[in-house]
């Protein structure tokens, strides 16, 4: 058993950066300001999503003291509990609803941020925070929150070990977000802005290819092309099972609306259903099936492409619904991603009252997908089918990583399981992820 003592956060700390109780002033340029939706476990610093910006005024005059390379943001409020590191340099500012933890210098901030995001630490957050609307952990909860602290090489080395993998899991998803990016670059040039190449190879709409009125979408479209709704082109459209829950080695995977996040399925999020007491063989989801969460305020309407299935077997609970096209009336890779441009659109079809809202399927059914001619989907899908082959090795990387660091961090903190044999079993999952590289390049 590794010996432990557990201080309060306030006796760990050199400064609480607090700079919440006030709107910051905002403008259209300058400094990024980040807000608790850049705050994710799936990534060890801020990622920047729907950032809003202050001029170097208000840096210089607003705040009451700026964050420092390896403080520890930690939001309070709509999330409370979520951590990330602050990297060097730091690019942006962060106000309300969060701190900063600057940490005492002898203790390693990846071991400070592993703790913080362990299931010991996030449950005892979850049982503490108040707000039935919007949960919020108060400041004087916080900083009496006792984290276990070991011996400083123990720290050291399980800080280590967090780093390693957790830098691994980051490079995976920046190469995976290009992969992505490069993708939609293609989608919009030939399919938004329809300069796909035409019969002379030059750029069809800018070179003068001769564009029809269509009714259906009030705007013009290339000549030949089509316009199709959802259930002209669908095989399945239906929500999926009421799981009846069982145990993590039993069962199948059962996806639910927190697996379906950034276009994609977050299988870290799943749970297991009892597929003998009820058989969910008419509810199980295929490869290019696209899934829509369907109930929810602040999650209706988000869509994921099923690149790759964590298990021969799975479904989803019935907050979500299966979307599956037909292939002999459109491409299944093209369908796939067109449907996945829809994800705002759908957004806005919510129905109900507060904190009831569903998605009908009447809603799905009869939303408008542009159709191009047959070349022009294969096309696409074979410079699109590469890029999730590739996104695919890099998610499944970082699932097994991300499981084998939450599972190994307890371990080692509770003396299980040795630093040794710890680093073993990280060179080895991280040699695996490499061989899987090389093979993909040859």
């Amino acid at each position: 058993m590794t010996n432990r003592e557990y201080l309060e956060i306030e006796k760990l700390v050199d400064v609480i950066i607090d700079n919440r109780g006030k709107t910051v002033p905002t403008s259209e340029f300058g400094i990024p300001l980040i807000a608790t939706n850049c705050i994710k476990h799936s990534s060890i610093y801020p990622t920047f999503e729907n950032i809003r910006f202050i001029d170097k005024n208000v840096y210089d005059t607003w705040f009451r003291a700026h964050l420092e390379s390896n403080d520890i943001i930690f939001v309070n409020k709509g999330t409370p509990g979520r951590c990330c590191l602050v990297p060097d340099p730091v690019s942006f500012v962060a106000a309300q609803d969060m701190v900063g933890l600057r940490f005492k210098k002898h203790l390693n901030p990846y071991y400070m941020l592993a703790v913080l995001r362990s299931k010991e630490i996030q449950t005892t957050i979850e049982n503490n925070h108040v707000g039935l609307v919007i949960a919020h952990l108060r400041k004087q909860e916080l900083v009496k929150l006792k984290l276990p602290i070991l011996d400083e090489h123990t720290r050291n080395k399980i800080g280590d070990i967090y780093e390693v993998i957790s830098n691994k899991i980051e490079l995976n998803n920046k190469i995976n977000a290009k992969l992505e990016a490069t993708a939609k670059m293609l989608y919009d040039y030939w399919f938004v802005q329809f300069d796909f190449p035409g019969a002379d190879g030059k750029p069809y709409k800018s070179s003068g290819g001769e564009m029809v009125y269509n009714e259906v979408l009030k705007r013009e479209i290339p000549k030949g092309w089509d316009v199709k709704k959802l259930n002209a082109l669908t095989s399945f459209l239906s929500r999926g099972i009421s799981p009846k829950y069982t145990y993590e080695n039993k069962g199948i995977p059962v996806l639910n609306q927190k697996c379906i996040r950034e276009y994609g399925l977050k299988y870290q999020f799943q749970r297991r259903h009892d597929n003998v007491a009820k058989n969910a063989v008419n509810r199980l989801i295929k490869k290019y099936d696209v899934l829509v969460n369907s109930t929810g305020v602040g999650t209706l309407g988000r869509v994921a492409l099923v690149r790759w299935l964590i298990e021969n077997e799975v479904t989803v609970d019935s907050h979500v619904t299966i979307v599956r096209a037909i292939p002999e009336n459109i491409n299944i890779v093209f369908f796939g991603y067109s449907l996945l441009t829809k994800q705002r659109e759908i957004e806005g079809f919510a129905n109900g009252s507060t904190g009831q809202v569903e998605l009908n399927r009447s809603q799905l059914s009869d939303i408008n997908l542009l159709i191009p001619q047959a070349n022009f989907q294969t096309n696409f899908e074979e410079f699109y089918n590469p890029i999730i082959e590739k996104v695919s090795i890099n998610e499944k990387q970082n699932y097994e990583l991300a499981s084998l660091r939450d599972w190994l961090l307890p371990m080692l903190m509770n003396g299980q399981v040795t630093v040794k044999d710890t680093y073993e079993m990280v060179e080895e999952k991280l040699g695996m992820a490499a061989e899987q590289e090389v093979k993909y390049v040859r």
